[in-house]
């Protein structure tokens, strides 16, 4: 029984963990490698695959990275290449830290807004009193609020009220006062705006405005298959979420699929060499299966334009992997290659 109790217990904490790495709305999990875990024990508590984890975080298929690494631990298939290229864009698992600032990668999509470091909002101006314009005082040695209101030409009870002050309040060297200055035009006594006036009886009643045209349908960007010749491609069948593989010869040009700015172009694990390129609004596109690569980060690139050679054959012939990601996240790439219809 009390073996049962210690094994729900480590259970639980293991649960908890998995919750508490939760990285909100990524597409992945963190998780601190502890003593003890395996790839297959971290698959298991996030319910994620252990090619997927190894995949991502570049790490060998059977052993995980020591005690204390930080891996990443993509949600669901379709998340591994946005997890993978986050991974390697924080140096995390078994991709190197950047060692210099300019080698640091580009976010492949932008970070939500709770994510991004805020100015501090501005201290909110006193209200204005009708009638009056606003100015501020700073209060310097030997300052009073008798001596203060005669400098700005306001009765004392005017300053006192809009300090929210009484006789006996004590002000100090560096405090900020609201100093209510009669306007020298006095309160407006221009007419209201025209959208706001009431209509006179001797004015015709205005037409009615025609309602708003609906908005444009929005025209989702074209893209081109980045191979000239080779065999047709075929939805892929690896784990890595919707994508297209093309048996294509060694050597093969690859062309950018769209007018983007490169991302990456590297190594990645288990896909040889592989570019990813930033479309905009939350489009980008992956090219794996790649050797030679001739772009590279922050690269402003052309659709069409040569970006790396098909890599050497692996068994029978050359492989090539092409993803489409949505907000980091692989999709079908048939209708933004035109070949299928919403």
């Amino acid at each position: 029984m009390k073996r049962l109790v210690a094994q729900a217990a480590v259970m639980l904490l293991f649960l908890a963990s998995a919750l508490l790495a939760s990285d909100g709305g990524a597409p992945f999990n963190i998780h601190s490698v502890k003593m003890g875990d395996t790839l297959e024990s971290v698959a298991r508590l996030y319910g994620a695959d252990a090619a997927n984890i190894a995949a991502a975080n570049g790490i060998s298929a059977e052993d995980l990275p020591p005690a204390g690494t930080v891996v990443l631990v993509p949600k669901s298939p379709g998340d591994v290449l946005a997890t993978l290229y986050e991974a390697k864009r924080r140096g995390l698992g078994a991709w190197p830290k950047p060692r210099m600032e300019d080698s640091f990668l580009a976010p492949l999509t932008v970070q939500p807004a709770a994510d991004v470091e805020k100015p501090p909002a501005p201290t909110p101006a006193a209200e204005p009193v009708a009638g009056h314009v606003v100015r501020s005082h700073t209060v310097r040695e030997g300052d009073n609020p008798y001596r203060i209101s005669r400098e700005y030409g306001v009765s004392l009870t005017e300053l006192l009220s809009a300090n929210n002050l009484t006789e006996g309040s004590v002000i100090r060297i560096g405090d900020v006062l609201t100093i209510p200055v009669h306007s020298e035009q006095g309160p407006s006594t221009d007419p209201p705006p025209a959208d706001v006036r009431k209509p006179s009886a001797l004015e015709p009643p205005k037409a009615e405005q025609p309602p708003p045209e609906p908005p444009a349908r929005q025209v989702r960007p074209r893209l081109i298959w980045p191979l000239k010749g080779g065999a047709p491609p075929v939805m892929s069948d690896t784990s890595f979420g919707e994508g297209l593989v093309s048996k294509a010869t060694p050597g093969e040009r690859v062309g950018a699929a769209a007018d983007g700015t490169v991302l990456h172009g590297g190594w990645m694990r288990n896909f040889g060499n592989a570019v990813f390129i930033n479309h905009g609004e939350g489009l980008a596109t992956f090219y794996g299966g790649l050797g030679t690569i001739y772009v590279k980060s922050g690269d402003k690139i052309r659709s069409g334009d040569r970006i790396g050679l098909v890599g050497p054959a692996e068994g029978d012939s050359a492989r090539f992997v092409f993803h489409v990601l949505k907000e980091g996240k692989s999709v079908d790439p048939a209708p933004w290659l035109g070949t299928k219809k919403d």
